[in-house]
């Protein structure tokens, strides 16, 4: 997480896409939760400098950009906006200043996908750059998967806010320093909406040895278990809170997170787990991103890692 002096501040891409429209709200609860500040950010570009490549969330000349941005925020909030709440309209790439806005920011939220050409893909340019680059943790939005092909921004609005209200921030656990990181930060969330932290350590016979027995001497649910209270112990000492609550999970990692984040306010993962360490975002990390059915929150061990 980033150090910052001041008010916590949480910054939101904003393209006028009903996912950055769904990223505004999310951000304002949490932020009501946190008491933190909220800053909108959109970006613009001339059209002759997008017409190399596509990019979500370059919106098109500055008044374009503009109008978009109004309207996302009166969509999201219509007349009452939030306190402490900012718009800022910059010039360039989205996926750069949203980075460089990460810098000084306890949060980045983003939607999933935003405007552009590249829609059939489950993660945008925009939010992938902003996971595997920011300072900070990063807050991807989606469509409610109750919701999902609903025309409705209002009725996405309220399912997320149901998804929000349940409290119960899913944490992947796997031993590394990265699970470490996740499990403070989900319990510093949880605790400001007034719920719990389900940490979730996942194990399963490798497919190679699953039929018809595995391989004798190995202990794959031990090893898990083992991982699960050292990452417990690390994260928060002999004085664990009360609404931290641990299970294990019988599946491959990225089912077994996608799985338990049903009805989930939130789930919260590191950028990189165990075996993953050249990868700007682990294999775990992304699959949680694409297919999860909450928000996810991507957490990094350092500000500069």
């Amino acid at each position: 997480m980033t150090n910052q002096s001041g008010p916590a501040r949480i910054v939101v891409g904003v393209d006028g896409s009903e996912q950055s429209i769904g990223a505004l709200r999310v951000a304002q609860h949490v932020a009501s939760a946190m008491d933190a500040e909220i800053g909108a950010t959109g970006c613009w570009e001339y059209a002759n400098m997008r017409s190399a490549r596509i990019t979500l969330g370059a919106m098109g000349e500055k008044d374009e950009a503009k109008a978009e941005l109004k309207a996302a925020i009166e969509a999201a909030f219509g007349a009452s906006l939030p306190k402490n709440f900012t718009v800022d309209l910059v010039f360039g790439p989205a996926e750069r200043r949203l980075v460089e806005a990460s810098k000084n920011a306890q949060m980045l939220v983003v939607g999933r996908r935003g405007h552009g050409g590249l829609n059939g893909l489950l993660v945008g340019s925009v939010s992938s750059a902003c996971v595997r680059r920011a300072k900070c943790p990063v807050l991807v939005v989606h469509e409610p998967m109750g919701e999902r092909g609903s025309v409705s921004v209002e009725s996405e609005g309220r399912a997320l806010e149901r998804q929000l209200n349940s409290g119960r921030i899913v944490v992947g656990v796997d031993g590394s320093p990265q699970s470490v990181h996740a499990l403070r930060e989900g319990a510093r969330i949880a605790s400001a909406l007034g719920g719990v932290v389900d940490a979730v350590a996942c194990w399963d016979f490798p497919s190679i040895w699953a039929a018809p027995y595995p391989l004798a001497g190995e202990d794959f649910q031990g090893e898990a278990v083992q991982a699960l209270a050292s990452s417990l112990y690390e994260a928060f000492g002999v004085d664990r809170p009360k609404n931290v609550l641990s299970r294990l999970v019988q599946a491959q990692v990225r089912p077994g997170l996608i799985g338990a984040s049903k009805d989930a306010a939130m789930l919260v993962v590191g950028r990189r787990g165990r075996g993953l360490a050249r990868l700007g975002l682990g294999s775990v990390s992304a699959g949680c991103v694409s297919h999860a059915s909450c928000p996810v929150l991507v957490v990094n061990t350092e500000p500069d890692d």
